[in-house]
């Protein structure tokens, strides 16, 4: 029993980790991080052509 629930515990924190990683890697990159890189490079950018 105890090795059973060991082996149990430990594939499920496998699976946890990795669908947790796999939502990480589509939803909160495609939705949050390309908007702030986006809004953040279009700042940078348009500060360069307020300086030329």
């Amino acid at each position: 029993m105890n090795i059973a629930t060991t082996i149990f515990t430990v594939v499920g924190i496998i699976v946890a980790i990795v669908v947790g990683g796999y939502a990480e890697s589509t939803l909160f990159i495609q939705k949050y991080s390309n908007n702030n890189y986006k809004s953040e490079r279009n700042e940078k950018l348009n500060k360069r052509q307020y300086k030329n």
